[in-house]
């Protein structure tokens, strides 16, 4: 199984992958641009292709975001904590979704 490298840090993400603004990241890895906190597989703001924790957004930016991710919302995106286990079963099941799933992983 191929373990892809994680954005932040370069190290192959083997559990607890978050995948987030079209790549994936350790959990721990995936932070805050401003104040470097651990976002993981919490709500966060995209603004110009950064992720920032809500309140770091709302203190520099203020207004309403562009886009809030994770959360509840269904109209936004949902940050995916990935299982091995679980990808192998949902290739399984799903071979039709699972090339466009993987270029996604890719991109």
């Amino acid at each position: 199984a191929c373990n892809p490298a994680c954005a932040a840090c370069g190290v192959g993400v083997h559990e607890q992958r978050v995948l987030a603004l079209g790549q994936v990241y350790h959990a721990s890895c995936f932070t805050c641009s401003h104040c470097k906190a651990a976002i993981g597989v919490g709500r966060f703001v995209e603004h110009e292709g950064l992720p920032y924790c809500e309140a770091d957004y709302y203190a520099i930016y203020g207004g309403r975001p562009e886009a809030v991710r994770g959360g509840e919302d269904a109209r936004h995106s949902v940050l995916i904590r990935i299982r091995p286990a679980a990808v192998r079963e949902f290739a399984l099941g799903h071979t039709e979704l699972w090339h466009e799933v993987k270029r996604e992983l890719r991109e």
